[in-house]
């Protein structure tokens, strides 16, 4: 039996704040091309299948690097590793969108994507689709290069704060 019941959104501050407890591992997507270089830190990224291998990232609208990823049409998503905090933070904001490659080690890879160094692991990627949703857009990615640095432990949000994983356990 159907119950038809209208059901409201949930609070903005209720929501946001259940989601500060989902751990996430702390990303930098950075992208160079026609539309110049840029880069964001995320959270929202996550593997979508195998074959092929794709996975996804979501950015907000009014991010800086929104416009130049999706004009690039390309993307290096780099998960941090502990000792790179100044890394998420430049490219979490705090930094000038024209500075923050200042920070960190970074090199060019094959497609020509921005990959940081010493990153636990790093996804060169074009984009397959987009799709919009809310404030966010959602870039579905097929994944040309992947590396992992065995050994190495990536940084965490949970809760508002940036930590490394012996903190969270």
């Amino acid at each position: 039996m159907l119950i038809d019941m209208k059901i409201g959104a949930a609070n903005a501050d209720r929501f946001k704040d259940a989601m500060a407890m989902m751990a996430a591992a702390v990303k930098v997507v950075t992208t160079d091309g026609k539309a110049g270089r840029g880069g964001l830190t995320v959270t929202a990224a996550c593997s979508v299948c195998q074959e092929p291998p794709r996975l996804l990232v979501c950015v907000n609208t009014t991010a800086s690097a929104h416009p130049v990823v999706l004009e690039n049409g390309r993307l290096s998503l780099n998960i941090l590793s502990e000792g790179q905090e100044a890394v998420a933070a430049a490219f979490g904001g705090q930094v000038s969108p024209e500075k923050r490659f200042e920070i960190g080690q970074w090199t060019v890879d094959e497609l020509g994507q921005p990959a940081l160094e010493g990153a636990c692991a790093r996804f060169s990627c074009s984009v397959h689709e987009t799709i919009r949703s809310g404030t966010h857009t959602i870039f579905v990615c097929d994944v040309h290069i992947a590396s992992g640095e065995r050994g190495s432990m990536p940084l965490i949000y949970f809760n508002r704060s940036i930590m490394t994983l012996p903190q969270v356990a």
